[in-house]
């Protein structure tokens, strides 16, 4: 089997602020990180949303395609732009189908999300994360 075959990415969005990078305004990166090679494809946009998440997904797939990798499953959190949560009690939930979902299993991907409460299931994404502002040199520029 080759590791293109796996096909499982991790998603998740970072807000880039500017109290703590040299940007503007806030900005919203949605990264996507392959759980075998660890390459990592991020995507900027100046808000989250549904829209927003579909195109990031429509871009990955794209670049990922041309490393020679399909993504056949997805994994993201459970925020608002991947899915809607809905709790019925403190110890059970129930997820309904987003738009974002539909697309997903459109294209063939299998969208699975993180039990709650359990950053470590998408670890590598979240690790990502948390070592933003080592991994990146940020220079602002503004154009005229």
């Amino acid at each position: 089997m080759k590791y293109s075959d796996i096909g499982l990415l991790q998603m998740d969005a970072k807000i880039i602020t500017t109290s703590s990078f040299p940007v503007d305004k806030k900005y919203y990166i949605y990264d996507f990180i392959d759980e075998i090679t660890r390459i990592v494809f991020g995507y900027v946009y100046d808000s989250l949303g549904t829209n927003n998440t579909i195109n990031a997904a429509q871009r990955a797939m794209k670049d990922f395609g041309e490393l020679g990798t399909t993504i056949k499953r997805l994994r993201t959190d459970n925020a608002p732009e991947f899915t809607t949560t809905n709790w019925s009690n403190k110890k059970s939930y129930k997820v309904k189908e987003r738009s974002f979902t539909t697309f997903l299993s459109k294209n063939g991907i299998v969208h699975e999300t993180t039990p709650i409460r359990s950053p470590q299931s998408n670890g590598k994404i979240e690790q990502f994360h948390r070592h933003y502002t080592k991994l990146f040199y940020f220079k602002y520029k503004k154009l005229n």
